[in-house]
């Protein structure tokens, strides 16, 4: 019983520090693509000033990778929120609102985001019937494979003018060098890299 609560323990609190990581870098986005004008100056300040200019065009070229990544992020959310949400009122899945809702921001989670949308109407499907339940079942695994693997690439290609096999394989090996935050991280490095 006690490794038991142990491992319960650690599951909890590495998945509460991905929340926080995921929390503290979309926050970071945010800003960064709000009011640039603070990092702006503080990257400059790296410079020689006979480099400024080109580190000025340099990172007006970076700032519009990033909004073009959270406008491909943006996309997918949507595009998600409102097949859940269309689905589950088909099915007559109660709150089809809020789990569409939650798959519109768990476009920003990786791995664990599908995980975190498909549970709960899951759940509530399972307390109207297994045949229900079933359904949504599938529906979630299928528009989970077809999003991420024909859809968000799709669009990410689209919005940040990248191959999508560049993309594919930046997130690849960031996952295997660096795990969960290597995959948060590697499209938006994409956009910069490029």
């Amino acid at each position: 019983m006690p490794n038991t609560l142990m491992q319960a323990g650690n599951f909890s609190l590495s998945v509460l520090s991905s929340i926080i990581i995921i929390i503290v870098f979309i926050s970071l986005v945010v800003f960064m693509v709000a009011n640039p004008q603070p990092l702006l100056e503080l990257y400059l300040q790296v410079f020689p000033p006979t480099q400024r200019d080109k580190a000025t065009i340099a990172f007006s070229q970076i700032s519009v990778m990033i909004k073009c990544w959270m406008r491909s992020k943006l996309i997918g959310g949507f595009t998600n929120a409102v097949m859940v949400t269309v689905f589950l009122n088909l099915l007559g899945i109660p709150g089809a609102f809020v789990w569409g809702a939650l798959a519109f921001f768990t476009e920003f989670i990786p791995r664990i985001g599908f995980f975190i949308k498909a549970i709960p109407p899951i759940l509530v499907a399972l307390s109207i019937n297994g045949y229900v339940a079933t359904w949504v079942i599938i529906f979630y695994f299928a528009t989970d494979e077809i999003m991420a693997d024909f859809i968000m690439p799709k669009v990410r290609s689209n919005t940040m003018k990248i191959h999508p096999v560049s993309i594919l394989f930046v997130v690849m090996a960031m996952g295997t060098a660096f795990g969960f935050i290597g995959i948060l991280l590697a499209t938006p490095l994409t956009a910069i890299i490029k």
